[in-house]
């Protein structure tokens, strides 16, 4: 016999959509994130996980990113737009937290006997920390978190990817002009 989901009850297809898309959205940032510490750590590929442990939260690794911002990234400029990503982060991870770990209810409703009897309101998740999210904000919660995931990436590509990439053109460039031709 198939039950009904609890969520259901609280939350429209749209909404339930839309939390997905946060937890979806967050996953793509964290594994961003966990790459940028371990670029700004100078770690290889999974080395992080032998000082880390994967169950850290993401709050968490946003500290540790900053804290490697204010002390590995040398340039003003860089650090700045770094810092106010891990800003962003913060305030997105605030509402991600809200919204992936509290408790969905109508906030016109006590419990699911009222919600039965009839009692609707906006949904909105209340956290055990105080903090809640409504329904509506969620909404728009994995579009801002997207769009700093984008921005981390652009900022990755624009100050360390690609200027490395350029390094080792111009090297092997350097080494190819510097070598006798082969017959």
């Amino acid at each position: 016999m198939a039950r009904e989901l609890m969520s259901k009850r609280i939350l429209n297809a749209e909404q339930r959509a839309a939390l997905g898309a946060v937890v979806a959205e967050s996953a793509y940032l964290e594994h961003l994130i966990e790459k940028t510490i371990e670029y700004l750590a100078r770690m290889r590929a999974g080395e992080l996980e032998i000082l880390v442990s994967k169950n850290i939260m993401l709050g968490a690794k946003i500290n540790i990113l900053e804290g490697l911002a204010l002390k590995r990234v040398k340039s003003k400029r860089r650090k700045e737009k770094l810092l106010s990503l891990t800003k962003r982060m913060k305030d997105n991870n605030t509402e991600r937290r809200n919204a992936v770990h509290g408790i969905w209810w109508h906030t016109e409703a006590v419990g699911i006997i009222n919600r039965a009897m009839g009692v609707t309101g906006e949904p909105e998740a209340k956290h055990s920390s105080g903090g809640k999210i409504s329904a509506k904000a969620m909404m728009g919660l994995a579009d801002k978190i997207s769009a700093t995931n984008r921005d981390l990436l652009v900022f990755s590509i624009e100050n360390w990817l690609a200027p490395a990439r350029a390094r080792r053109l111009r090297k092997a460039l350097s080494k190819s002009e510097q070598s006798p031709p082969t017959r």
